[in-house]
């Protein structure tokens, strides 16, 4: 599971990630968008196969683990929302000129 979610990662930032109109990915956008991510699907690949042995550790790994992927997913889309509440074109208020 851990690895389909890197892979399907990897593929959304091949497809989304080259055009980007113009902005170039700041240090917060690498980040939270590819490092913390990587970190948490290697730190779900490492307690699974570790499972057997210690599952106590484990297992609380895979929860901490779950738990900074639901803060990855709320970071990201707050982001989202800001990028598209800020960058819409500006309208002028009121009715339509006529011509």
């Amino acid at each position: 599971m851990s690895t389909a979610g890197f892979w399907d990662g990897l593929y959304a930032a091949a497809q989304d990630g080259w055009d980007l109109g113009g902005a170039a990915p700041v240090l917060e956008d690498w980040l939270w968008h590819c490092v913390f991510p990587f970190i948490a699907y290697v730190t779900l690949l490492v307690a699974a196969l570790r499972l057997q042995r210690d599952p106590p550790t484990c297992l609380l790994l895979i929860g901490a683990t779950a738990l900074l992927l639901l803060f990855i997913g709320i970071h990201n889309a707050w982001d989202a929302v800001t990028y598209i509440a800020t960058q819409q074109p500006q309208h002028r208020e009121g009715p339509p000129e006529r011509k």
